[in-house]
């Protein structure tokens, strides 16, 4: 039997553990400290700045990023299904919702006391 695309997505989902509310805190806290370095590195004059200081952060900014939208591909999924009956097809609705997962993390603030499920939804 061939697998869809459907099938391979939904395995991947199999392998991405959620994030307690704990170390959700943490992350976040974490992806806000690399933020913050990452700005207070690039608003130095050029002359004066560290290249290989700036790219360690923005690689350690990439990777948190990348774990704390993995952890929360399963709701993009929970909420893209409830709208499946639209005229956009369940992929291209996951897809937005990826996309909207990225500018939710970009402007999630851990610091309020929210949940992050919560505010992306």
């Amino acid at each position: 039997m061939k697998r869809g695309i459907y099938d391979i997505y939904y395995d991947e989902l199999g392998s991405c553990e959620p994030m307690t509310p704990a170390e959700e805190k943490e992350r976040a806290a974490s992806i806000a400290r690399l933020r913050d370095e990452r700005d207070r590195l690039e608003r130095k004059p050029r002359a004066r700045r560290d290249v290989a200081r700036l790219a360690e952060v923005q690689t350690a900014l990439d990777r948190e990023r990348r774990a704390f939208a993995k952890a929360n591909l399963r709701l993009v999924v929970k909420i893209a299904s409830r709208y499946q009956k639209s005229s956009l097809s369940l992929t291209d609705l996951i897809q937005e919702g990826n996309v909207g997962l990225m500018l939710a993390l970009d402007k999630f603030d851990h610091a309020r006391g929210v949940r992050f499920c919560t505010y992306a939804a």
